[in-house]
């Protein structure tokens, strides 16, 4: 939510890129491309954005830095569901989830587990027992977890559309617009 730290951030690591090469950290190496990665899905360039993702996934790999594999893993996730290529994405959010819960990160195992649900329900995979999880954890966000809340609910929206449930896609558009604006 700092985005403009985040903004500064990421330009400062751009820099280092420029300037160090390959002097920099495999660490280093992984918040570049993993940087680059989001930036490209952000802008909807999702071919770019896979190029850095796996760079980054690389890098963390390289280094055994087990965060950074967790982090790439739900990158990668996120740019395959956007290519439509939901087996990819599903290994990619099921090995980063895996890795969270080992470290006992518990919150960012259930940010990755919310992501893999939301992309199963995009293609209509698992029909009306997927549909119910989603509402059972749309429920159970605390408002607080707004992005998780948004993604959740934007999940929501498209099944109450396929439907044909317009004013639950319609209310459900209402109580999420605060966490999206």
């Amino acid at each position: 939510g700092a985005y403009g730290a985040s903004k500064n951030g990421f330009i400062e690591n751009l820099l280092s890129l420029r300037h160090s090469g390959r002097q920099l950290t495999k660490k280093g190496l992984f918040y570049v491309h993993q940087g680059l990665g989001f930036y490209y899905l952000y802008k909807c360039r999702y071919v770019l954005a896979r190029k850095h993702a796996l760079k980054g996934q690389a890098a963390a790999l390289g280094h055994g830095f087990q965060f950074g594999r967790i982090l790439a893993g739900d990158l990668l996730g996120n740019i395959y569901a956007k290519l439509c290529e939901f087996s990819e994405a599903k290994k990619a959010f099921s090995e980063s989830r895996k890795i969270a819960t080992k470290l006992g990160n518990t919150g960012i195992s259930s940010a990755i587990e919310i992501n893999e649900l939301v992309t199963q329900a995009l293609p209509g995979k698992g029909g009306g027992e997927t549909f119910h999880a989603l509402e059972g954890k749309f429920q159970d966000i605390a408002e607080s977890n707004n992005f998780s809340k948004a993604t959740l609910g934007i999940g929501l929206i498209r099944y109450y559309h396929m439907c044909g449930r317009m004013s639950d896609a319609a209310e459900m558009s209402r109580s999420i617009e605060e966490f999206i604006h």
